[in-house]
């Protein structure tokens, strides 16, 4: 079940991003969650969306500001000096839920998943405490030409 997941997670990744915000990208399979934290330099942004139903968990979506605020002009269409701080939690809110549908709905076109609105989380806490204890994990580190991202999906049955 969680390699069905994963694999459901890395196309969703893939088709959004590239697709919706026009990010060409590449998966780091040797990357962890750990480094990706320490290359951003404290410069991070990131979303959570809570969902329930047959599975449960939360997905989180990191990127650094200077990479989301590209991202959003991409999006947008827009030029970085119109684009205004709600216009980039927006961006990162609805990439956070556009992968996380897509990735659930591709594992399981049968299942009901109740999904919560995604919500900004402050990157100033320990990220540990963002995770559910006794959860499973699924982390990918993206490299794309604007920098690196990261999608975590946390779950349990």
């Amino acid at each position: 079940m969680k390699n069905r997941l994963k694999a459901a997670m890395k196309s969703s990744i893939s088709e959004i991003l590239e697709t919706m915000f026009f990010v060409s990208l590449e998966f780091d399979e040797s990357g962890n969650f750990d480094d990706f934290i320490q290359s951003a330099n404290g410069n991070l942004s990131a979303s959570r969306l809570r969902f329930g139903g047959d599975l449960s968990g939360s997905f989180f979506f990191y990127a650094p500001e200077s990479v989301l605020l590209t991202i959003t002009e991409n999006f947008l269409a827009q030029d970085r000096y119109s684009i205004t701080k709600n216009h980039v939690e927006g961006t990162l809110k609805e990439i956070t839920n556009m992968i996380a549908g897509s990735t659930l709905s591709s594992f399981d076109k049968q299942a009901l998943f109740n999904l919560n609105i995604p919500e900004v989380i402050d990157t100033n806490r320990k990220f540990e405490s963002f995770d559910e204890a006794g959860n499973e994990q699924i982390f990918f580190m993206i490299n794309s030409l604007e920098g690196r991202l990261a999608a975590k999906l946390t779950f349990s049955i």
